[in-house]
């Protein structure tokens, strides 16, 4: 293969987002525990305006399927596997459901990889089965119902009652849009705690009850690396980022003030340490720790940055970390509470250069 040809290959492979919602288990990409609450949402839900193929990798649950195990669903079009273990499609047409049974039982236990081709153009719905990812025998096949209407949210693992009962393999799955072939990530998403005002992606209105909230954050205290960046708009107030009621994490965008702790009792890792300047508005704010240092600084233009403070620890975060509160630390009072605008389309976290959480909401 030429390097100009794996080159193309790579230019034209991209990501899909999809945000966990609710809480999953989570092995190397591989998810379990999904149930009409915990799922994956694409953070882009699928219109099928052009050809599309969906590849999942699935393993079987160990025991016998007592309900409908819905593993896919485009609005109230959904893909299932049966009580008999023989993969369906309820497909919509004309405000109609109607219904494509497979003929194959599937093992209990095995893994198995289910392509789905979806081709508008030429009015088609085809399902194969595979059970090495490379050879594939049809399943299901209609010339007459495909996806194509009353499309909508695009869940992966559940629909609104059914939901899969085995585990899906992401790192082993992908959706293929024309000819751009997306690897699928998950990312985490955030809840809105009170009524924060919220316009194409840009928060404003924080304070005591109004904040965005972000669970599983113990994350933060086990990695060897982590970054958070927040796009600020305006700026008024002072704390914007923390979890200051578990003691573990408070940051300003004022002069004066990064808390970190490592203890949960006590700031052992920074304890107001000053800011040299003030964060201007319309800038970025990033804190980050490397493995040895926690290092804040901000940037007006997103290439170039300043640092502000660089606290020299290799000591983690405390590992009581549940949470964290964007828009504000965490702690009481209003005079001190972030009042200004965070754009959630350019803030993120990642995870050992990993992206864990972004601004978009599947």
């Amino acid at each position: 293969m030429s390097m100009f040809y794996e080159l193309m290959m790579k230019k034209k492979t991209q990501v899909m987002y999809a945000t966990i919602k609710g809480t999953l288990t989570e092995n190397d990409g591989v998810f379990s525990g999904f149930s009409s609450s915990n799922y994956l949402a694409l953070q882009e839900n699928l219109t099928f305006s052009q050809k599309t193929e969906i590849t999942l990798c699935l393993t079987m649950p160990s025991s016998s399927l007592t309900q409908i195990n819905t593993f896919l669903m485009f609005g109230t079009n959904y893909i299932y596997i049966a009580t008999n273990r023989k993969i369906s499609a309820q497909l919509r047409k004309s405000g109609s459901n109607h219904w494509l049974d497979g003929a194959t039982a599937l093992t209990l236990g095995e893994k198995y990889w289910i392509k789905i081709i979806n081709d508008v153009a030429n009015n088609t719905f085809e399902l194969l089965i595979s059970t090495d990812g490379i050879n594939y025998t049809r399943e299901l096949y209609s010339d007459t119902y495909i996806l194509s209407e009353d499309l909508g949210t695009s869940n992966i693992g559940a629909r609104t009652t059914t939901y899969f009962t085995g585990s899906i393999s992401l790192p082993n799955s992908y959706i293929k849009l024309g000819s751009t072939k997306y690897n699928l990530q998950a990312v985490v998403g955030y809840t809105i705690v009170g009524s924060p005002t919220i316009v194409d992606g840009v928060v404003s209105g924080f304070n005591n009850s109004n904040y965005l909230k972000i669970d599983n954050a113990i994350i933060l205290s086990q990695a060897d690396d982590w970054e958070i960046k927040i796009k600020i708009g305006t700026n008024t107030g002072s704390y914007i980022l923390g979890s200051n009621l578990q003691n573990i994490i408070t940051c300003s965008i004022g002069t004066s003030s990064l808390y970190l702790s490592s203890n949960g009792s006590s700031w052992d890792i920074a304890s107001g340490v000053g800011l040299s300047s003030r964060i201007p508005e319309n800038s970025y704010l990033r804190l980050r720790f490397t493995g040895t240092h926690y290092i804040l600084d901000y940037s007006t233009d997103n290439v170039t940055w300043t640092t502000c403070a660089d606290v020299t620890s290799s000591s983690k975060l405390s590992s009581s970390l549940s949470y964290l509160r964007i828009g504000n630390w965490g702690g009481g009072g209003d005079t001190t509470l972030f009042t200004g605008t965070i754009d959630l389309k350019e803030t993120y976290i990642k995870i050992n250069n990993k992206l864990w959480f972004n601004g978009q909401q599947g």
